[in-house]
């Protein structure tokens, strides 16, 4: 599979960045978050936890790897509580390709 972690907005609204949508705590989000265009905002170790957790094995994962930009964009942003467990590695993953097995 292909995991998109970012802000999908920021695809087409140039005001705001691949990382915007981790500011907003759980209520506020849900305002923006409408069910016909749902943003799961699952981080990359809790899409790889849940996988495992599935029963599938992973085969082979491939996330991105950070630029220091966004590095500095995680750095100078207000977390929301919700992500402030993460390490800035962690929440500048952008996207994954992962190769899964039922095992």
């Amino acid at each position: 599979m292909f995991v998109d972690y970012s802000d999908h907005y920021s695809h087409f609204d140039t005001s705001i960045g691949p990382y915007n949508f981790l500011q907003y705590s759980e209520a506020r989000w849900g305002r923006y978050n409408p069910p016909l265009h749902y943003q799961n905002r699952l981080r990359h170790p809790q899409l790889v936890a849940l996988v495992e957790a599935s029963g599938f094995e992973i085969v082979r994962v491939t996330p991105s790897q950070p630029s220091a930009e966004a590095l500095q964009q995680i750095g100078q942003l207000p977390l929301a509580p919700l992500f402030e467990g993460y390490s800035p590695e962690q929440l500048a993953i952008r996207m994954a390709h992962i190769v899964l097995r039922r095992t």
